[in-house]
């Protein structure tokens, strides 16, 4: 299915293929293998799809689950549960975000309330000094520039500069730069 322009859809909306390049708007669910969007994508409830590549705005009531996810934009959602993540622009995500890799690059206000997976990286785009906002990190890597969290759980785990974090649990390998604040570490056998 191609939107070239405006469209309205008052129910769920189930296709191979969705192509936005404008403004879809969705009463109901989407699910597709490949939904691709260039402009404003708005979803009521669920979105489920193999792979998401979106250069806009994509807002999801509900969850989003997926495979593949790839923006560029604005991104808001409820939950994302996918294998990996790629996001370059503003994300406000009010539960969780669980996914093998992770990585975003930031430069509007941001939100996550918790990030679990296995590869995390974030960092905000450079001469960006607001920090993203998170209750609590739980992966196996974790590398993270300007982030105020309070729970960072980790095996390897790198804090860069513009962080302040609460509390820090490793197993393997900490390295917190001169410009973070991390109240307490602590070295953990197991996770």
């Amino acid at each position: 299915m191609n939107v070239d322009g405006i469209m309205n859809c008052p129910k769920d909306l189930c296709s191979e293929k969705v192509v936005v390049d404008g403004i879809l708007r969705v009463k109901g669910s989407i699910e597709t293998e490949v939904l691709e969007g260039n402009g404003i994508v708005t979803v009521e409830k669920n979105l489920k799809a193999h792979k998401v590549e979106i250069d806009g705005i994509l807002s999801v009531r509900e969850n989003i689950d997926c495979e593949q996810f790839e923006a560029n934009g604005v991104i808001k959602a409820n939950k994302i549960n996918a294998d990996n993540i790629l996001i370059k622009g503003m994300v406000n995500i009010k539960t969780a975000l669980n996914c093998d890799a992770f990585n975003l690059v930031y430069f509007k206000k941001s939100k996550i309330k918790d990030i679990e997976g296995t590869n995390i990286k974030i960092c905000s785009k450079k001469n960006y000094h607001r920090p993203l906002i998170v209750e609590t990190i739980t992966a196996d890597e974790i590398d993270i520039e300007n982030v105020h969290c309070d729970t960072v759980t980790g095996n390897h785990v790198i804090i860069r500069k513009g962080c302040k974090i609460e509390n820090l649990s490793y197993i393997s390998s900490v390295d917190i730069d001169k410009a973070a604040i991390v109240k307490n570490v602590k070295q953990e056998w197991w996770l």
